[in-house]
């Protein structure tokens, strides 16, 4: 099983595995634990009211087991169904690669290998429907992140990332400033 999670009806409270537990319990509940321990949407527990954003929350799940936990369905649009193609520009790198084609690249992203270079990006847009998510590996550990428009990943503590796409690795904890991004890009292909 890849994740297991608890439907409730506690409008207030969505804990998406987003980020450890313990930091959770501290800023919802004021408990503290002597935990660091990273679930990366292994489990969580989720709001779910009739009439209180209840399409939201289940479109949010339905993308979080089907696309974030299962590799073949990362360029899928779950939206309208459309499996997205590279050679109709639906997939593109979130930079152009000099000594490895982008196929390579976004392979590689996609199916979360190490030699993808730190915090590298797949756009994917959708022909059909015009939906857009972004697949990302994290900065530290090349973990998956799912970036969606109503998103169940953290968002970055750095105040240069505010209101951006910019997220906490859910495994790792992972969270580069912008100076570190650059970096690494600099160093990579």
């Amino acid at each position: 099983m890849e994740a297991s999670f608890v439907i409730h009806t506690d409008n207030g409270f969505d804990y998406w595995g987003e980020v450890g537990i313990e930091r959770i319990l501290e800023e919802k509940f004021n408990i503290n634990l002597d935990t660091n321990e990273y679930v990366g949407h292994r489990y969580g527990a989720i709001s779910l009211l009739p009439g209180e954003n209840a399409d939201g929350q289940f479109q949010k799940i339905i993308q979080l087991l089907l696309k974030y936990h299962n590799n073949s369905l990362k360029t899928a649009c779950l939206a309208c169904g459309h499996q997205l193609e590279q050679k109709n520009e639906e997939i593109r790198p979130s930079w152009i690669p000099s000594l490895i084609s982008e196929s390579v690249l976004i392979n590689r992203v996609v199916h979360g290998s190490s030699n993808a270079g730190s915090a590298t990006g797949v756009y994917c847009s959708c022909s059909q429907c015009g939906d857009f998510w972004v697949v990302q590996l994290c900065y530290k550990n090349h973990h998956p992140l799912l970036k969606l428009r109503d998103c169940f990943h953290r968002n970055s503590d750095h105040p240069e990332f505010y209101g951006k796409w910019m997220y906490i690795c859910p495994k790792c904890g992972s969270d580069p400033s912008l100076a570190q991004i650059r970096a690494a890009r600099n160093a990579g292909f």
